[in-house]
């Protein structure tokens, strides 16, 4: 049996491999040892996985080796196995290389649905990957992450049951200065076999077809999140702060229009209580003669609203488990 040049992978083809993997159009000759090393994927299951004699390119001999056909309906990709093996390939013999915060989000959500039970089934790699995903989005109020692959991670996080990051994500969903809820409304679209509403997304990253579209309960989940953020905020935002001193309550009433409002207004501040806080807070308040004591209370007070917004999250988004 020959194998088409052009549908070996560029880098993952090694002629002392004795395990050919086949993936959509594309196939990887690696080594067993170090692929079962770390994946509980039964190969033999496929009738297909036997010894077979492959004709060298190189020099007609013919080597000993395993095929395995993935089968189309667990989804992966072979973008995404090139990803695994390269994580898997970059420290042999004994484990993969350790993940880091300098990692890629693309790549982590690569590693998370490639090495998912579903798919080529790698604990360990799962595992890890899962654990340096959750690192990237901390639980606690601060701005919004912004990230070109944000979509498909929330989708990971929705799919896989990852709790922990799911209420950082929505957030930092709903506030992108790049998406606009409205028009992903307006897309929302009935899906004629299931009856469920989806929303086709798009991704600068490989995305796994599975995870592409954007159940419209999530959209629903946003947009209402959305709405309780404004209801709450909009009193807060609106109204110049007080204090127990008159001057410094009067300071406020002058300057809160120019230093709070206009700019929230010019960059749809209502919609990010906690970037706007955050920026009501970096303004330099005594130099527009607020006393020092009424600057440390009044920024105690927007962190401790900044909490509060973060934790009323919890009851108005319910997160957990995907939902169509």
């Amino acid at each position: 049996m020959t194998i088409d040049e052009d549908n070996r992978h560029s880098s993952f083809w090694f002629e002392d491999g004795n395990l050919i993997l086949h993936v959509q159009n594309c196939a990887f000759k690696i080594h067993k040892d170090i692929f079962s090393r770390h994946s509980r994927l039964s190969l033999s299951h496929d009738p297909e996985s036997t010894p077979k004699a492959l004709n060298s390119a190189d020099n007609g001999q013919e080597a000993q080796y395993l095929r395995y056909v993935v089968p189309p309906e667990r989804g992966v990709t072979a973008d995404d196995v090139a990803v695994l093996l390269d994580y898997i390939y970059s420290n042999p013999p004994l484990t993969p290389s350790p993940l880091s915060p300098e990692t890629p989000l693309s790549r982590l959500v690569s590693l998370i649905r490639v090495s998912s039970t579903g798919q080529l089934d790698l604990p360990t790699v799962h595992t890890a990957s899962i654990n340096q995903f959750v690192q990237l989005f901390p639980d606690n109020p601060t701005p919004a992450q912004y990230h070109e692959d944000l979509i498909q991670a929330l989708l990971l996080a929705l799919e896989f049951q990852i709790v922990a990051v799911q209420k950082r994500l929505f957030y930092s969903f709903v506030v992108a200065s790049n998406l606009d809820l409205e028009s992903f409304e307006s897309i929302v679209q009935e899906d004629k076999p299931g009856g469920v509403s989806v929303v086709d997304v798009p991704s600068t990253s490989t995305s796994n077809p599975t995870l592409s579209p954007l159940p419209a309960s999530q959209i629903k989940r946003c947009n209402d999140l959305m709405t309780k953020m404004v209801e709450h905020f909009t009193p807060l935002l609106f109204s110049p702060a007080t204090t127990p001193h008159m001057a410094c309550t009067d300071v406020f009433a002058d300057t809160w229009m120019n230093l709070v409002i206009q700019p929230a207004i010019e960059d749809d501040g209502v919609c990010k209580p906690l970037e706007t806080l955050e920026r009501i807070k970096g303004v330099d308040w005594a130099a527009h003669g607020l006393c020092a004591e009424c600057v440390r209370e009044k920024r105690a007070e927007w962190n401790d609203e900044q909490v509060l917004i973060w934790n009323l999250m919890d009851e108005w988004l319910a997160v957990g488990p995907l939902a169509v």
